[in-house]
């Protein structure tokens, strides 16, 4: 009788997974602390794992295209099976073939161990710069085919482990596992608004918006996309350049080398036509190695970035779209790039108050997280180049002049020390403001009404929670109920608390939105009395040591603090201020606060610890429900 075999799709850690064995791709030297995936497995399982890597290694068996076997550790596996595998440069090339057997290999060898189980994660896609629609297919090509060609084989669960952080690789094993193609979601705006729009001097006719997005620079619709590439002109070569011709066909490469058939110089431009992309022209640039900014490196991006504005502006052009420049292969920092490219743009738009551009870009792939947080990083940066420009366009579309201490958050003008925007109070809101007593305010969202306060404030719970909520296979989530929580003491101590950050260091008291998850008996005591630190006379119990630090615990992520909540399913959503971040690289079980820091952060930036509950707002009671999905399964 043939054996049924699933796939399953896993949003979590590797390092928690129960299979039998769980495989992990590392580098020739066997160092497991490079790469997140590796350096989880060595965190959670033991020194002992590194140990025996590294004997095999000194045995030289760990080479690209081999497979070596440790034991667990403190792991739930029995084994993990260590593989090495190369560069990804191109569509079908000897790293995709290499992949495909690895996978294979890793099947092979789990069955000759009678094992019923093996975890993979997405392959490929950290140093070796898979794109994650390549590991999708290679490895869903690999497990289909083997369960296909092997219907008796013990294994009867492949888990495919997606960690929760990486939205767009979920979508990319999501869209292959559904038989679709991986089309993320259309453009949108950045999340925390981080320059949602710069203009030019007062005065110009057509004021100039510099938008930060997300998603693919391929599916830009602009008139003109920027693409960095090489001096060969090899478009297949870099993760920009390649899904350019991919999406925008061969004519893109075959007029470039008619026009260059030499090459191009460093900081030099040749401009192709935009195939079948949704562009009239694309500038193709080439950018020097970065090499720690010695041999200007620097000029030559904002150069490079000038030239390219310079151009289109000369061509009548009204739209062009940038990545973020540099931080592929060239290997500029990102938070270099970031504001490199933003103090140019600000300089061009201030230099050129007639130019016909009316929208910039700066595209930011779903993919690269750490990109994307650094530019959440900058919004200090940001907040002093819009104090740069005179006015700027909020969300009715108006211009206003900015004054020194003015922001604008979520599309709205306000004053650095009003962050409570009294346009967002509910009704009966300011009278409780004035009182003593917490009030509850349950939400119901109005879809006939214009925006209304109750229906900016659920759809901001709402937002939150799905756009951070990364679907796992076995569960879906659901908000049913939102109640929205008024404590007039905790908001004047945190009013007080944002001062102080923002005197610190601007940028500081802008708030974080982050879950917490805890018993269900707890919820109302935090939101009438506020978070107690665990060094508190008053405070009753730990869930845990405090992996990372002795404070009090946030997840941007609602599915990774829902690993907390007990009882009745509830998280609250809470307003919290990190100020100066510490960045753990390693556990710091049951420690105080970093000193010269505010609050510490996982190395995965998956979990905030706060040490000051007067930098917490309990703002919202979130109510939600987890409904069971059916088992993706192949069989014979």
């Amino acid at each position: 009788m043939s054996q049924v075999s699933q796939i399953t799709l896993v949003s979590g850690e590797l390092a928690r997974n129960t299979a039998d064995v769980i495989v992990n791709s590392t580098g020739n030297d066997g160092n497991l602390s490079n790469g997140s995936v590796s350096y989880s497995l060595l965190e959670a399982g033991g020194q002992a794992i590194q140990e025996e890597v590294t004997r095999w290694c000194a045995d030289g068996k760990l080479q690209t295209g081999s497979l070596v076997t440790t034991r667990g550790g403190n792991l739930r596996c029995k084994n993990i099976f260590h593989i090495v595998l190369s560069q990804w440069t191109c569509l079908n090339d000897e790293s995709e073939e290499l992949l495909l057997s690895l996978v294979t290999l890793c099947l092979e060898n789990a069955a000759k161990r009678n094992f019923t189980s093996i975890a993979f994660p997405a392959l490929g896609t950290g140093f070796n710069r898979f794109p994650g629609e390549r590991t999708a297919e290679i490895l869903f090509t690999a497990i289909e085919t083997y369960l296909q060609n092997n219907p008796t084989s013990c294994l009867k669960t492949v888990n495919i482990v997606i960690h929760p952080r990486d939205a767009a690789l979920q979508k990319d094993f999501e869209a292959r596992r559904d038989g679709r193609s991986a089309a993320h979601a259309n453009f949108i705006s950045k999340e925390v608004n981080l320059m949602k729009t710069f203009t030019q001097q007062a005065g110009s006719s057509e004021p100039c918006a510099v938008k930060v997005v997300i998603g693919n620079l391929a599916k830009l619709q602009a008139d003109v996309l920027v693409n960095t590439t090489q001096t060969d002109l090899i478009l297949s070569i870099g993760a920009v350049s390649f899904s350019l011709l991919e999406k925008g066909g061969m004519e893109i490469q075959q007029e470039c080398t008619e026009k260059k058939p030499t090459g191009l110089n460093i900081g030099g431009m040749v401009e192709s036509t935009g195939g079948k992309l949704q562009c009239k022209k694309i500038f193709h640039v080439v950018l020097p190695v970065w090499n720690n900014g010695l041999n200007d490196s620097e000029k030559s991006l904002q150069s490079v970035l000038l030239h390219c504005l310079e151009e289109a502006s000369r061509q009548n052009f009204v739209s062009i779209g940038f990545p973020v420049l540099g931080t592929g292969y060239v290997e500029y920092p990102a938070e270099k790039s970031a504001k490199l490219m933003l103090t140019a743009l600000v300089s061009f738009l201030n230099a050129n108050p007639d130019s016909t551009l009316q929208t910039v870009f700066i595209v930011v792939h779903p993919k690269d997280a750490t990109i994307r947080k650094v530019l959440e990083s900058q919004v200090s940066h940001g907040m002093e180049i819009m104090k740069a420009v005179s006015s700027v366009v909020i969300a009715d579309g108006s211009q206003v002049e900015l004054g020194p201490h003015t922001h604008v958050v979520s599309g709205q003008l306000v004053q650095e020390k009003d962050l409570f925007h009294e346009s967002f109070y509910v009704a009966g809101e300011r009278e409780a403001l004035l009182g003593t007593q917490v009030m509850y305010r349950k939400l119901t969202p109005d879809n006939v009404k214009a925006m209304t306060p109750e229906d900016y404030h659920y759809r901001t719970v709402e937002a939150q929670f799905y756009k951070r909520m990364l679907h796992d296979p076995e569960n879906k989530y659901e908000v049913t109920a939102v109640e929205y929580v008024i404590n007039p003491a905790l908001c004047t101590n945190f009013r007080k608390a944002q001062e102080r950050m923002g005197e610190t260091q601007a940028g500081y008291e802008i708030p974080v939105l982050a879950f917490h998850g805890t018993k269900d008996t707890n919820i109302r005591s935090i939101c009438e009395e506020g978070f107690r630190q665990p060094d508190h006379p008053e405070f009753e119990e730990n869930t845990d040591v405090g992996w990372y630090g002795n404070g009090i615990y946030f997840s941007e992520f609602p599915s990774y603090s829902s690993q907390y909540v007990e009882g009745e399913q509830m998280l609250l959503l809470c307003k919290v201020l990190q100020g100066r971040v510490f960045k753990c690289s390693a556990q710091k079980l049951g420690a105080g606060k970093e000193p010269g820091y505010d609050s510490h952060v996982d190395p995965h930036g998956l979990e905030i610890v706060i040490y000051d509950q007067d930098c917490i707002l309990p703002c919202y009671i979130v109510h939600y429900i987890q409904i069971a999905s059916i088992h993706v399964e192949l069989s014979d």
